[in-house]
């Protein structure tokens, strides 16, 4: 299913779909997302969704990395969150993969102990989720808006399996 979505969205993100959404944000309303001329706001989104999810992927990264125990425990969530730029990046247009990376100044630290780094990440995903479907409310093509509502609903089941007690409020 995901794979069809993907499939979709890819096509719709680089074709620049017009299928109208409304521009209401759910959740925390994401921070403004700077569109070059001639980029299709689909592609602006992608942008956006890859600095966003690389973000908290680059934290998960380093968090085990200092905290080797966590690895079993966040590695859904990492490979979740690699699927996810893997498909994000290829819905960029080649000219515009530059602007598709993932930012390195946005990088906090991680907390010396085991379950502050463990809370920190969960934090970080609670945080993701409605970001993700923001961006997926102010998508035009509608395969898009799911494909982002999906990354948010899968973030929401990772964290139910990772903190149980911290996942959906």
């Amino acid at each position: 299913m995901l794979g069809i979505l993907a499939a979709g969205a890819v096509a719709a993100v680089a074709g620049g779909c017009t299928t109208s959404a409304s521009g209401h944000t759910a959740g925390r309303p994401p921070a403004v997302v700077r569109r070059p001329r001639g980029v299709s706001p689909d592609v602006a989104l992608a942008v956006a969704a890859i600095a966003r999810i690389g973000i908290v992927a680059d934290l998960l990264h380093r968090t085990v990395a200092h905290h080797r125990g966590l690895r079993h425990q966040l590695a859904g969530l990492a490979a979740l969150h690699a699927a996810h730029l893997q498909l994000l990046r290829e819905a960029v247009p080649a000219d515009r993969r530059a602007a598709a990376r993932v930012p390195t100044g946005h990088r906090g630290r991680v907390p010396r102990r085991q379950q502050a780094a463990l809370a920190a990440a969960v934090q970080a995903e609670r945080d993701l989720r409605p970001q993700l479907e923001g961006l997926a409310v102010r998508a035009e093509s509608g395969e898009f808006a799911r494909l982002l509502a999906a990354m948010s609903a899968a973030v929401a089941q990772q964290l139910a399996a990772v903190a149980p007690e911290k996942a959906v409020r």
